[in-house]
């Protein structure tokens, strides 16, 4: 799903269209086969404005005058442009047609552990899957100033790549889609025919980042959001959609003052049997970061799906697409076995969309290991041990394999993607 993101900024107020006299523009995308609404693809003029369809395959658009063109992009069709000489009375119906995909699906391999840079000269500073395919950004013989994006295939196989400088990082939005991030700017990734890049929208960088990192999860075209009121141990999560004006409410968490009391209890006894032996004493200050620090709630989307965990009662709470509470199952993962009935526990939701399975990584002294979790119960699954390997980073679950970067030890001191197969 191809993420929406000039749409949530004209949302969220930060992006205006430019003044002056415009007519605006109705439209609406289908498939030309099945005549079915085509969501989520990028409507663009040539000087770069462009919006997104809606699930209904719907767009708007200012024009400011005729002749003008339209191009239309999308990771399932591929990239159309369309001319019109004169400016539409009524609504546009646009038909594009589905490309097809000369991808592999599938490569059998004997090898459970494979180095997909192997063979390569380049030594990868980050990567990230978007819906299709593999990006990576990396370094010639470890150069600063031999920067390169790859695009591949999830074994590592480049379908194209391009020089770039000045590139910081790659950034997979909530959504799924891929950015690279200058230093001064972010530019959205696309591949329109699998066999090239698309550079789509760049903006500032520091109104990227300050539109993206409030979001928590994106599901269903929802941006969802939380609100911590401080010193209350209170909890207010919410989402925004191209479909409803202002936040609208999905839960409220807040824990009650006899558990905080006792949580309370046991954090500071038990720090004061260390810190009577060392004769150290706690500032207050201290005491109220930890009070504060109770309410948890981590969340993963899934199949169009919200799940959060609610620590205070021991739950998973389940959304559907419409964003209706649907249910809650009893739960214990988040729970730290040494610290009682503490909810301490550190874990990262990594949910595996292509399989529609989510795992918890959970790291414990220098090993990493990953937990299934079967949403439809709650409960967590045998553990799955990783390979041991010291300072792994950028662990990654796609399509049932585990992706991640290791530094070797070794000249040239490249830095490789490896691939685990689960």
């Amino acid at each position: 799903m191809i993420l929406k993101l000039y749409l949530f900024l004209i949302l969220l107020g930060i992006f205006q269209l430019g003044l002056g006299q415009t007519q605006l523009v109705s439209g609406k995308l289908i498939d030309e086969i099945t005549g079915d609404p085509v969501p989520d693809a990028h409507i663009m003029l040539p000087a770069g404005t462009g919006v997104v369809t809606n699930t209904e395959g719907l767009f708007q658009l200012e024009v400011k005058k005729a002749p003008f063109s339209l191009r239309i992009t999308h990771v399932s069709y591929g990239q159309t442009e369309i001319h019109f000489d004169q400016l539409p009375q009524a609504t546009l119906i646009l038909r594009i047609q589905k490309m097809i995909s000369h991808v592999g699906e599938v490569q059998v391999t004997a090898e459970r552990l494979r180095i997909l840079t192997e063979k390569e000269d380049f030594s990868l500073q980050d990567f990230a899957f978007d819906h299709q395919f593999l990006w990576m950004l990396g370094y010639t013989n470890n150069q600063a100033n031999r920067g390169k994006l790859f695009l591949a295939n999830e074994y590592g196989d480049t379908l194209a790549s391009v020089r770039v400088k000045g590139a910081e990082q790659l950034y997979k939005d909530v959504f799924g889609d891929v950015h690279l991030i200058l230093r001064d700017s972010a530019i959205q990734l696309f591949s329109p025919d699998s066999a090239s890049i698309t550079f789509l929208y760049t903006i500032d960088k520091k109104t990227f980042l300050a539109t993206m990192e409030p979001i928590l999860s994106g599901f269903s075209n929802k941006l969802v959001y939380r609100n911590v009121i401080p010193h209350n141990e209170e909890v207010y999560l919410y989402y925004y959609s191209d479909s409803t004006l202002g936040p609208q409410f999905l839960t409220h968490i807040v824990d009650s003052l006899e558990a905080l009391r006792k949580k309370l209890d046991k954090v500071t006894g038990s720090m004061w049997l260390v810190l009577k032996s060392t004769r150290y004493w706690m500032p207050n200050t201290k005491i109220a970061r930890i009070y504060d620090d109770f309410v948890r709630t981590p969340l993963f989307s899934l199949n169009d799906s919200l799940y959060i965990v609610n620590s205070v009662k021991d739950s998973l709470l389940i959304y559907d697409q419409y964003a209706h509470f649907t249910g809650s199952l009893p739960i214990n993962f988040h729970k730290d076995s040494s610290l009682g009935d503490i909810d301490h526990k550190e874990f990262t939701f990594l949910p595996d969309n292509r399989f529609g399975k989510v795992y918890l990584l959970e790291r414990k002294f220098a090993a990493w290991s990953l937990c299934p979790l079967d949403h439809h119960t709650g409960k967590v699954l045998p553990k799955i041990l990783l390979p041991d390997f010291a300072g792994m980073t950028g662990i990654t679950v796609y399509n049932n394999a585990v992706f991640f970067l290791y530094h070797e030890k070794k000249h040239p001191y490249y830095t490789r993607l490896y691939r685990y197969q689960l």
